[in-house]
């Protein structure tokens, strides 16, 4: 998962978020970094009860992201909002994501400021809105096997300050579905 910080600028912006979303390089994470692994689709595993097959599925596509991009309130002023991106010190792994979304987001003009956290700091980061990074790379696993409680862990307002939930959501109509 990489979590958008939802009240950060600049992924504040639903089209800044929409953008960074296509400047992912799924396939190459799935098939180098992780061999053999499967691009989820939708925040619920797909092996989990619950799971929508319906839920759209990004790709890697710097077209799209630069469409994205263009309807953004940030758009013009790209080099105002540098994007802080935590990975976690833990899961070397995590750092190549970070490095290929950082290069693949330079050519769109956004700037990727990395920094690598052992996990006791990405925890504490996440308990306030205001030093949580614009977007941090976190492995979320269900507490158990039904999707409604992974998404009240990962998108209920309940959640913020924790771990799991760097959005900072907040949304009464997002609570009210999950529960």
């Amino acid at each position: 998962n990489i979590m958008l910080h939802t009240k950060k600028a600049p992924t504040d912006d639903i089209h800044f978020r929409r953008a960074l979303a296509y400047a992912v390089d799924y396939d190459t994470i799935c098939e180098i970094i992780y061999p053999g692994s499967i691009q989820s689709k939708g925040p619920v595993p797909m092996n989990i009860p619950g799971h929508d097959s319906s839920v759209e599925q990004f790709e890697f596509n710097l077209e799209r992201a630069k469409e994205e991009l263009r309807k953004s309130k940030y758009y013009n002023d790209l080099k105002s909002y540098p994007v802080t991106l935590s990975w976690c010190a833990e899961a070397p792994e995590e750092e190549k994501i970070a490095l290929l979304v950082q290069a693949n987001c330079a050519q769109l003009g956004i700037e990727i400021q990395i920094t690598k956290k052992p996990f006791g700091s990405m925890i504490a980061d996440a308990q306030d809105i205001d030093t949580t990074p614009n977007a941090a790379i976190i492995f979320v696993s269900p507490h158990y096997a039904e999707a409604g409680g992974m998404l009240m862990t990962r998108y209920h307002s309940s959640s913020c300050g924790t771990w799991e939930q760097g959005e900072w959501l907040q949304n009464d109509e997002i609570d009210s579905l999950i529960e």
